[in-house]
């Protein structure tokens, strides 16, 4: 495979943390995986820390500053979207976020930032960052609970930095998305729950003759 692949600034492929990973591969990749589509396009955290940044799409910010869990382009009906998506399992200090929020604050290419957060105590974290670095963006850094998110999957409730509801994951993709969502997915959800992209796969070795 490496044949085929561009000059990469680092070789490696392995993850480093599985269950974190696994949430991130249902968080960012959602019900998309199971309706693909054209307009939905997606760079991983694992190409942005391979390639080189020269060789980052152009919707892509161009900077190893902040490496975000994933990056989603969705090219709606009248806009086209560039979401960033961060997965917090463990509450850093303060510090620790403001240079995220520092790289944010000045990447206004990104059109949102989607965090789930394991608790409350985080995104207060966080918005503390947010804070320290004067942001005054609103309806920018949205949060939705790691249980909430485990249980309803895309319709688990987004909250905004006041903690006022904004939608939920579904209704907002509907509406970045416009007319080719309900194209797409009609009335359905997709089969890509969060219990199934958290399913460990078995593996099955060969019987001993």
């Amino acid at each position: 495979m490496k044949k085929n692949l561009e000059n990469l600034a680092e070789d490696g492929f392995l993850s480093e943390n599985h269950n974190h990973d696994r949430l991130v591969q249902a968080f960012h990749f959602g019900e998309w995986v199971s309706f693909q589509s054209p307009q939905v396009i997606f760079w991983t955290e694992q190409e942005m820390r391979r390639f080189d940044v020269c060789d980052y799409p152009d919707w892509v910010p161009k900077s190893k500053e902040h490496r975000p869990d994933g990056y989603t382009r969705i090219i709606g009906d009248r806009k086209q979207w560039t979401l960033a998506f961060e997965v917090e399992l463990s509450t850093k200090r303060t510090a620790r976020y403001e240079s995220a929020m520092q790289f944010y604050k000045h990447a206004r290419q990104i059109n949102r930032v989607y965090w789930l957060v394991a608790d409350n105590y985080t995104m207060e974290q966080i918005l503390r960052a947010k804070a320290c670095v004067n942001d005054e963006s609103f309806n920018y850094h949205v949060f939705i609970g790691l249980t909430d998110f485990k249980k309803n999957g895309w319709d688990a409730v987004i909250f905004n930095e006041r903690s006022e509801r904004v939608h939920t994951l579904r209704e907002n993709m509907q509406e970045i998305s416009g007319d080719f969502y309900r194209d797409l997915m009609g009335q359905l959800k997709g089969s890509s729950t969060v219990s199934v992209h958290l399913n460990k796969l078995k593996v099955l070795g060969k019987s001993k003759a």
